[in-house]
């Protein structure tokens, strides 16, 4: 769910936009899919036996202050990335909807 609704993201800015705007999206799917985090979560949800939710949020911390402590100005910018991606993953993850402005009736 959360893939697509990335990708779904990043074809739109694409096409509104230009693919140079578009493929900042792509770093968002590098998180989605980054091994090590996937292995953390699944290795704590096995030993501490706690909400997948949780241990994603604590992994997602974890890599977030790590990245706040690097020098490099390009790498400590990722850190909206992640927190991004996380905020994503975990509301599909508790099932909550995304609200849209779209929907809204008054100005």
């Amino acid at each position: 769910m959360t893939r697509a609704e990335i990708q779904e993201i990043r074809d739109k800015i694409s096409r509104e936009l230009g693919q140079e705007h578009g493929d900042i999206f792509n770093a968002h799917l590098m998180v989605l899919e980054d091994r090590t985090i996937i292995e953390e979560v699944m290795e704590r949800i096995k030993k501490e036996k706690l909400s997948t939710e949780y241990i994603f949020s604590q992994v997602l911390k974890k890599y977030v202050q790590s990245f706040l402590k690097i020098d490099d100005e390009y790498l400590r910018e990722r850190v909206s990335d992640i927190t991004d991606v996380g905020r994503r993953v975990i509301r599909h993850l508790i099932g909550h909807q995304r609200a849209s402005l779209g929907d809204l009736k008054e100005k």
